[in-house]
């Protein structure tokens, strides 16, 4: 894959996260006046998501693994925008997204591995 191909293929997964990102946004604040929140909620989806993609496709993982991964951290992205505690008083996120890396970091050494 080129460094075009894959800019490209990090942009669109951006934009795939990003339309994720404001439609959970809208769902979750329905308000016409809380677009703000929807706009906020795209560059949080779409900034990590795109940088994740180029990083785990730069590595040459098999090819269910990224889209697994990108999942993990969609899901990770999203339990961290809707905490209603700091994150950092909130203990049981913080274990349950440690074991997440922890799982992540395991299933991408398993890839590399496997290559």
């Amino acid at each position: 894959m080129t460094n075009t191909q894959l800019a490209e293929y990090a942009g669109l997964t951006a934009i795939v996260a990003g339309f994720l990102g404001y439609r959970m946004a809208s769902l979750t604040n329905p308000y016409r006046a809380d677009r703000i929140i929807r706009v906020v909620a795209v560059l949080q989806y779409a900034v990590p998501v795109a940088l994740a993609t180029a990083v785990l496709r730069t590595l040459g993982l098999q090819r269910l693994y990224v889209p697994a991964l990108l999942t993990l951290l969609v899901y990770v992205v999203t339990a961290v925008r809707d905490s209603q505690d700091p994150i950092k008083e909130n203990y049981s996120l913080l274990q349950e997204l440690a074991i997440l890396g922890m799982a992540a970091l395991t299933v991408t050494i398993w890839g590399l591995l496997a290559r």
